[in-house]
């Protein structure tokens, strides 16, 4: 007989994809119930996705509805410490983006998992998208040969609330995102200088330990159609290997960048299999249900956070930052 899962969601709802939401209700678990602070937000995501419970306060919903795991999708100075509160309760969590700030932080979160004997996965969407996918096999497989450079492009969009605010640093969130696309490449950075703009950009070179450059250009100023991913990677012997995501970004003369949309999902196609979510839910559903390991945890995730801290070291200091490798 296969083991129910109940799973529960705790969010800030206003940020939640619909996409997510779509592949929690679509997955074979019970969805046990919504936690958000905005007590309407639960009550009206737990309506219309399929949640037995609305809560407006963690720890009454892990004492109330009891679920196996958590998802954690709120802003991330919150999510290391929700998700140590999930542990207590004997909870597996599921933590969307970047589990914390620091490797110290990631480190305590390890540590929390182990005593409270529960998986803890990272939840990156295109980690487990058919685009994500075929380019791991690839690499894995060796028909691109050995990796000589790689070049990634990554613009986010700013939210409303985000245009109401003259702040545009980049979030961290991007710059971790960006970082483990690095890291999935093969690249282990050694050494790396950045400068940062004030419209919301950072350029970065990373050295790899082998001798791999890479370039970074992330952007978090555009609207929203210039969102999109474009990944190129340059074998030794001439291949080269381009995945984008939604958009083809093409710098002109000035400032002006040029959105050109490339859609991916066409007629009959689901986004939450192209965007990686489902693919997502469905692997830490099993590994909760195989009470297996995860398929991304946070051993590997402290090595994606500790890369994208020293790329925001290196664009405040102006200077050379040496990686130093996460124990």
């Amino acid at each position: 007989m296969t083991r129910e899962i109940r799973l529960a969601l705790a969010a800030d709802i206003g940020r939640v994809s619909p996409t997510l939401m779509r592949s929690i209700a679509a997955e074979d678990v019970r969805f046990e119930a919504v936690c958000a602070s905005n007590a309407a937000q639960a009550d009206k995501a737990a309506r219309i996705y399929g949640a037995r419970w609305p809560f407006e306060d963690l720890e009454t919903m892990l004492r109330e509805a009891e679920p196996d795991a958590v998802i954690i999708a709120t802003a991330d100075a919150q999510r290391a410490q929700w998700a140590k509160t999930c542990l207590k309760h004997r909870s597996a969590v599921l933590i969307l983006n970047a589990p914390a700030r620091g490797p110290a932080e990631c480190k305590s979160l390890i540590l929390a998992a182990r005593k409270a004997n529960r998986q803890v996965m990272i939840g990156l969407p295109q980690r487990f998208s058919p685009a994500g996918i075929r380019l791991r096999r690839l690499r894995e497989s060796g028909r691109l040969g050995p990796v000589a450079a790689v070049d990634l492009i990554m613009t986010w969009p700013r939210t409303p609330s985000e245009d109401s605010t003259t702040d545009l640093a980049l979030p961290f969130d991007l710059v971790f995102d960006a970082a483990d696309r690095l890291r999935c490449c093969g690249i282990e950075a050694q050494r790396l200088w950045a400068a940062e703009q004030p419209y919301g950009h950072i350029a970065a070179m990373v050295l790899a330990k082998d001798g791999v450059l890479a370039t970074l250009g992330l952007h978090h100023a555009g609207p929203p159609q210039t969102a999109g991913t474009h990944l190129e990677l340059r074998s030794e012997d001439g291949g080269l290997l381009i995945v984008e995501d939604d958009v083809d970004l093409t710098c002109t003369v000035g400032t002006q960048l040029v959105a050109k949309h490339h859609p991916r999902l066409g007629v009959g196609d689901d986004p939450c299999i192209e965007c990686g979510y489902a693919g997502m839910i469905t692997a830490f559903v099993t590994a909760l249900r195989d009470r297996q390991g995860v398929p991304f945890g946070l051993p590997s995730a402290t090595g994606s956070v500790a890369l994208a801290g020293a790329i925001f070291k290196a664009a405040a200091s102006g200077r050379a930052v040496t990686v130093k490798t996460a124990r």
